[in-house]
């Protein structure tokens, strides 16, 4: 989750003093971001299953 966060601007500081139900929903936020993105390159690339 750092690895994400951290490039992105977010304070390391800030991130590992997150309370538990911020850290659930920022990893939430993450997973919806790369479900977001397969999406979007499926849809230019094609999904792969030889379409």
């Amino acid at each position: 989750m750092y690895a994400f966060y951290l490039p992105r601007g977010h304070d390391l500081d800030k991130l590992i003093n997150l309370s538990y139900i911020d850290k659930i929903m920022y990893k939430k936020s993450m997973e919806k971001f790369y479900k977001d993105e397969a999406e979007k390159y499926g849809a230019i690339f094609g999904k792969g299953d030889g379409n």
